[in-house]
């Protein structure tokens, strides 16, 4: 399976988890209380979103394999599904291939948070 086909399964996973503000609720519960440090990929990793991913068994070598992803765009992922969870509204994440460059982009609608992220692999 290539990155296209993990990120396709991936955005599946996320919508079935935070695709409604019900889905969030039960999300939230099931998920418990997060660390301080837990960050985005913990929460998709607790929640089993990166089961389908090989390289995902092993946290330390999953980070190392998306070590690519820039710093600042995993810290902006991270707020803007800790903020889904903690104001239990729906969290939409789309992947993009469109750029030569990595970039996050997250729009808060009020009734639910947007998410795109594209990358260049």
């Amino acid at each position: 399976m290539g990155m296209r086909a993990y990120r396709d399964e991936l955005e599946t996973k996320i919508d079935a988890k935070f695709g409604s503000a019900a889905k969030v609720r039960e999300t939230k519960q099931s998920l418990g209380a997060l660390s301080a440090s837990d960050d985005v990929i913990d929460i998709l990793k607790k929640l089993g979103c990166l089961d389908h991913i090989p390289e995902a068994n092993n946290l330390e070598s999953y980070r190392t394999f998306i070590r690519k992803i820039p710093k600042l765009h995993l810290r902006v992922l991270t707020e803007a599904f800790r903020t889904s969870l903690s104001e239990e509204r729906p969290l939409r994440m789309t992947f993009l291939h469109r750029q030569r460059v990595e970039s996050v982009r997250v729009t808060d609608i009020g009734s639910e948070i947007a998410v795109e992220f594209d990358r260049t692999d």
